[in-house]
């Protein structure tokens, strides 16, 4: 079975297919237009401290987008450059030095530095990349219903056709974004042409935010120190995880 946990997890923890692609997107008026949507979004969530709120993410092929065929939510919890992330049996948190991956399955704990200056692991993350290096053939920006409706189109090599965010003109928040994605990247194993709802080459990932809370006091107490303990130049899990393996990713931590 096709398990969007996979994909949601992929969205969360990579640096997606349009972060890689080399091809420079046009520079126009539709793209400054673009920049400047994207980078009032961040913006909203950057000032907004301490903010918390869910992501529903929905799997569904193409050409049946009304029958779902699986889900998963995330939970998600942001203050300044902290960043706090639950989905499945993943648990993520991120500050403005260190990432912490639990892969709570596989009794594996992940450490790396942070990426300066961006969440690397919130939705958002991908914008900059997106407009800078991804293969952008077309946008559109319009409003409708109390919704900023942009709608980005990509040229064939890249693992998208279209990506569609509906911001909250109320709130400034992202409402949803739907992508369409072809489908061979949601699986672990491409080369299953067997894979239920694999039969279009196009699927859709809908994300729908829910759930805001502002002054959600619970992100103030998450810290690096409840997951491990450094002595020196060496790294050991606190006892609540002493049954994780841990790995350090990065030099220099």
């Amino acid at each position: 079975m096709l398990m969007i946990y996979q994909r949601v997890k992929h969205f969360l923890l990579c640096s997606v297919v349009l972060v890689t692609t080399s091809v420079s997107a046009q520079r126009n008026d539709s793209i400054a237009a673009l920049k400047h949507v994207f980078n009032t979004l961040q913006q909203n969530y950057a000032t907004a401290k301490p903010l918390s709120y869910t992501i529903r993410y929905t799997y569904a092929a193409e050409g049946n987008p009304g029958t779902t065929l699986d889900s998963e939510t995330a939970n998600i919890k942001v203050m300044g450059a902290t960043y706090y992330c639950t989905v499945s049996n993943t648990e993520i948190l991120s500050t403005d030095s260190v990432t912490v991956v639990l892969f709570k399955d596989e009794k594996i704990m992940y450490l790396s530095k942070a990426r300066q200056n961006t969440q690397m692991y919130h939705p958002l993350a991908m914008i900059d990349s997106l407009i800078s290096n991804g293969s952008i053939s077309r946008c559109s920006i319009d409003s409708s219903k109390g919704e900023t409706n942009v709608v980005i189109g990509f040229a064939p090599q890249t693992g998208y056709r279209q990506i569609t965010f509906a911001i909250n003109e109320q709130t400034g928040y992202l409402n949803s974004i739907q992508y369409i994605v072809r489908t061979e990247t949601l699986s672990d194993n491409p080369n299953n042409t067997n894979t239920q709802g694999m039969a279009d080459e196009y699927s859709l990932v809908n994300a729908v935010f829910n759930n805001y809370t502002a002054g959600d006091s619970s992100v103030i107490g998450l810290n690096t120190g409840q997951y491990y303990l450094k002595d020196g130049k060496n790294f050991k899990t606190t006892e609540k995880y002493k049954d994780y393996q841990l790995y350090v990713g990065s030099s220099g931590l």
